[in-house]
């Protein structure tokens, strides 16, 4: 016997996931799997043959043969990746809402972790249609960080406000930069610093830099975090990092030239 109107209804959960799962039809920047989740095993069989047996073409539906970690099973559709996927998905979900009834759908995409409905615009932020645009979350990300300030000296750059933002805190008299160093002065100490760049835990990555192998602080160190306090610093490698303890968002990798 065929599902009849509401059979679905309080089975079928609002949240809906796109792109979180890599497909069985092809490759992931030509496919996109969109993930539906029920409370139970026999509902999501009954999904499966409803959306197998409607009059939209998607390329593959399978059910999850276990529950996942919050108990519920995940109802598979694949899609292929196309600028008209999303008026597929919205017509899908209108015609499955004859099983389930209305839901307040809501759907989120590898690219983030928010929610949105299906009718907000917002959306189409994080989501890709185009396969020569996939990419990861990662790269996604990397995409919409601003550029870093210039590595190797900061040759190129010509604007440090980022880096007088960063060292604001600190009870320094006088903090320079120029030509790729920074020069601090206190109290008739100096310092001078090789500025190689500013950025989060992944700066440390991309240059490298083992967090594991610090250097316990010597004498002229804790003098050092005396003039720029309340910043501290670690010695790693050759690496001297600078970094605000109440903000860790960003850190500054220099190598000292003298303190």
């Amino acid at each position: 016997m065929g599902l009849r109107e509401g059979d679905l209804e309080n089975v079928t959960l609002k949240n809906i996931s796109i792109d979180e799962f890599e497909p069985k039809t092809g490759e992931v920047k030509d496919v996109i799997v969109v993930a539906f989740h029920v409370t139970e095993q026999p509902a999501g069989k009954d999904l499966y043959t409803f959306i197998n047996n409607s009059r939209f073409n998607v390329r593959d539906v399978e059910v999850s043969p276990n529950p996942n970690e919050h108990g519920n099973y995940l109802v598979f559709v694949e899609f292929t990746r196309e600028d008209e996927f999303l008026e597929r998905l919205r017509e899908l979900v209108r015609d499955i809402e004859r099983v389930t009834g209305k839901l307040r759908w809501k759907a989120t995409t590898h690219l983030t972790d928010e929610y949105f409905s299906l009718d907000n615009p917002e959306i189409e932020k994080y989501l890709i249609t185009d396969p020569e645009n996939y990419m990861t979350r990662k790269e996604f990300e990397q995409s919409q960080e601003p550029e870093s300030t210039v590595d190797d000296g900061f040759a190129e750059a010509e604007d440090y406000s980022a880096l007088e933002e960063f060292m604001s805190p600190s009870v320094a008299q006088k903090v320079e930069f120029s030509e790729g160093r920074m020069r601090i002065k206190h109290r008739g100490h100096s310092a001078e610093l090789e500025v190689v760049g500013l950025g989060s835990d992944e700066l440390l990555v991309d240059l490298g830099i083992n967090e594991s192998a610090v250097s316990n602080a010597d004498y002229s160190q804790r003098l050092f975090d005396g003039m720029i306090s309340p910043l501290k610093s670690v010695m790693i490698e050759n690496y001297l990092v600078l970094f605000n303890p109440y903000n860790s968002e960003k850190m500054l990798v220099t190598k000292k030239c003298s303190l």
